[in-house]
């Protein structure tokens, strides 16, 4: 049996593309846990942070210059959490859509080989 059409063929080799469909569909479900984690981990976080307060407190000139260079730290950690959390989301979909379309594609490339043999011509015409 050529290796190509084998599961046990050499995955590390560069001359063919292997493409397992069910397993990516199979995996690529579970990137979507670490941005579920991401996104927990920010609501409890500005949960926590709301019910603390200012922790560097307030009404002196060292509360307003921390408070100058904390807040806008702090926002800034909150969007780049956030937007790892929607760039592992948007990968997981990626790679499901590609599980996908892999199959439809594999199941379509099966289907016409198989009707090579039915669409052969009767006549002998053609190259020989």
């Amino acid at each position: 049996m050529p290796r190509y059409d084998s599961d046990d063929s050499n995955r590390n080799s560069t001359d063919f593309l292997y493409v397992a469909p069910e397993e990516l569909s199979r995996d690529g479900q579970y990137i979507h846990e670490p941005a579920d984690m991401i996104e927990s981990l920010v609501a409890w976080y500005k949960t926590e942070r709301e019910a603390l307060g200012t922790p560097w407190g307030e009404g002196d000139e060292f509360a307003e210059q921390i408070g100058k260079v904390m807040e806008p730290l702090e926002e800034n950690l909150m969007l780049y959490l956030d937007a790892v959390a929607l760039a592992v989301r948007q990968t997981s979909d990626g790679t499901l859509t590609t599980a996908r379309n892999n199959k439809i594609t594999d199941e379509h490339n099966i289907e016409q080989v198989n009707n090579l043999n039915n669409d052969t011509p009767d006549s002998a015409g053609g190259r020989r």
